[in-house]
């Protein structure tokens, strides 16, 4: 969401990809907003054993096999598998074949299944625990709306849909299920989960929407759209907003992984920056947020995904 939010600063008004881009972030912005209704809402539910509430979570059983879960609730009696869509207008769970089919301002368009696409993670991930040697909890699925106003006229047949102040009750619903392990095991389990996640790898968004990185604008930017200028060796300054443009360095450097490319050389940097202090920009990505490879004149650097670089 952020990514597009600076991709459309750094491109030209008038550049051809700006509408698609905005519709994009529009949909990103709205499932975002819709995860965090949902967890609000379980945060609502009353559990009277141990649990862990664990969103955005991917698992590999095989390089061409990967399971993407919006959010797993892990508990000493049950797993919960929740796929969450906030979407608008009138929707048909349509089978043979399945397909989503909303209908809004007068136009259809159809989506890849929401129960489909749950089942085949709830396949993968219940392989995936047994080849971790862990298959003692009963996996339960199901579907939130958090978009109150969402007509649903026809309904899926094999996973529960619910809207998002259902979500209490039917956990708790769920909360009544025997206890199956104990909270040692439970401690396992989530521990498993934590160390075997492998987040969504996203491609750097010039490569998405096809644009060449000429025509991404450089320098460093205010959160208003503004090109900032160089006051000090790591100030930047906002002429419109009349502040110094907080990590500066840091955060352009994020805009570079996710909208150009995946690494960078210290001529790239300089060249992205517009900063032509090459002490300054070795000694940012020679810290623990970037990962180095390379000889010295061929050195690349790529983001260290375990560290926080941007909040």
């Amino acid at each position: 969401m952020f990514a597009h939010k600076q991709l459309i600063k750094r491109l030209s008004p008038d550049n051809k990809k700006i509408e698609d881009i905005i519709r994009q972030l529009e949909n990103v912005t709205a499932g975002f907003n819709g995860e965090c209704r949902v967890d609000q809402m379980v945060q609502e539910v009353l559990f009277n054993n141990s649990f862990f509430y664990f969103p955005n979570f991917e698992c590999q059983l095989s390089p061409t096999r990967i399971a993407q879960i919006d959010s797993v609730l892990l508990t000493q009696s049950y797993i919960l598998l929740i796929e969450i869509k906030n979407m608008r207008g009138t929707l048909h769970f349509q089978e043979q074949p399945y397909q989503l089919i909303q209908e809004l301002e007068g136009q259809s368009k159809a989506y890849h299944c929401p129960q489909m696409q749950l089942l085949r993670a709830s396949d993968t991930f219940e392989r995936w625990l047994k080849t971790m040697k862990f298959q003692q909890l009963p996996i339960y699925k199901t579907i939130i709306m958090p978009n109150s106003r969402t007509v649903i006229k026809t309904t899926p047949t094999t996973v529960p849909l619910i809207m998002s102040k259902e979500i209490a009750l039917f956990i708790q619903k769920l909360n009544e299920l025997p206890v199956v392990i104990n909270e040692a095991q439970l401690e396992a389990l989530i521990h498993l989960i934590k160390v075997n996640n492998k987040p969504y790898k996203h491609r750097p968004l010039c490569e998405k929407y096809n644009i060449s990185i000429e025509q991404i604008k450089k320098g460093v930017i205010c959160n208003c759209g503004t090109s900032g200028i160089r006051i000090s060796e790591r100030t930047w300054h906002c002429p419109k907003c009349q502040v110094a443009i907080p990590n500066a360095i840091e955060h352009t450097l994020y805009d570079w992984f996710s909208i150009c490319a995946e690494e960078i050389t210290i001529k790239e940097s300089i060249d992205f920056l517009s900063c032509n202090s090459r002490s300054l920009i070795s000694r940012v990505l020679n810290n623990s947020n970037y990962i180095a490879y390379g000889k010295t004149r061929s050195r690349r650097f790529k983001i260290n995904n375990k560290e926080t670089i941007y909040q």
